[in-house]
């Protein structure tokens, strides 16, 4: 079967996992998947027969022309951070320094509790280094998520959370909290 598509709308998630990332579930063989890259240029017959295309590409708001001209499949689909890109943002793994501080940071959201480790180099640069999300955990078994996952002996400074999820002028209230690792 042959699918052609643009990123965004209901399936970009799915081909994006598969297709792009790479990522497989359970029963899905990765020699089943391709990915062939093709942007409007490529295709000739377009470019000489209806140069207007491009302009209209060119002229569509950021992202969707980030999504449609470029094929750039981070621009869309919910994404918060817009200007996030891979290949600024993320690095290869490498061994945290035990100097830098390290803080938990975490979401007791309504449908998924989400964990993140950050540590702070000497400059100020924050980097993410590890991170836990669960579905469906009561507040103790969230407490003992993040305690499982952080590894004995290592230093955490504090965990930031928000108190209760309200809202509070379009924000969360954040309050900073010691607890023991």
């Amino acid at each position: 079967m042959y699918l052609t598509c643009n990123p965004g709308g209901v399936g970009h998630q799915w081909v994006k996992r598969l297709f792009i990332e790479r990522k497989f579930k359970d029963g899905e063989n990765p020699d089943d998947y391709v990915f062939i890259a093709a942007k409007y240029s490529d295709n000739a017959d377009l470019m000489k027969f209806s140069p207007a295309y491009r302009t209209m590409l060119d002229n569509l708001p950021e992202s969707i022309r980030k999504a449609h001209r470029d094929g750039d499949w981070n621009a869309l689909a919910g994404q918060y951070f817009s200007e996030f890109s891979p290949e600024r943002h993320t690095c290869k793994p490498f061994p945290v320094p035990t100097e830098w501080k390290k803080y938990r940071v975490f979401d007791y959201g309504l449908d998924c509790f989400a964990l993140l480790w950050l540590a702070v180099d000497f400059s100020g640069r924050c980097w993410l280094y590890r991170e836990a999300a669960q579905s469906g955990l009561i507040v103790s078994d969230a407490a003992q998520l993040a305690i499982g996952c952080t590894p004995p002996g290592e230093r955490i400074e504090y965990t930031i959370a928000p108190p209760r999820p309200i809202n509070i002028l379009g924000g969360y209230a954040v309050m900073h909290r010691k607890i023991a690792a």
